[in-house]
């Protein structure tokens, strides 16, 4: 039978556990959206150089499909962190691109507020 003060050490431990958790998970978030605004950023200035982007695309297997011209950002995103979509990481591929256009249209939409030059991220 477990003592009241085993519990009690026990509850100490998964509380510390919690809180590095907690922490580990913070950070990587933290991560995520500085690489992922880092892509948008590198993108924006990927797309000035005439075809850059679809030669990048082509020389790492990234076929150049849009049909209807409108920039999906999954295949920067495949470019970046190597995700497939025929692995269990299609799900993500398909929400950062979500993010990616949504963070696409508010800076298209709204110019004037993001002026101000931001340098591109690269986590260093």
């Amino acid at each position: 039978m477990t003592t009241k003060q085993e519990l009690l050490t026990k509850l100490d431990e998964l509380k510390g556990v919690a809180a590095e958790g907690t922490a580990a998970y913070q950070r990587s978030r933290d991560y995520l959206y500085k690489a992922l605004v880092g892509t948008y950023l590198w993108w924006l200035e990927a797309k000035k150089i005439d075809n850059f982007l679809d030669e990048v695309y082509r020389e790492n297997g990234l076929a150049v499909n849009d049909r209807d011209n409108n920039e999906k950002f999954t295949r920067i995103i495949r470019l970046i962190w190597n995700l497939d979509w025929t692995t269990k990481n299609a799900p993500k591929l398909q929400q950062w691109s979500y993010v990616l256009r949504e963070l696409d249209k508010e800076y298209t939409q709204n110019k004037a507020a993001y002026k101000t030059a931001a340098p591109i991220v690269t986590g260093k």
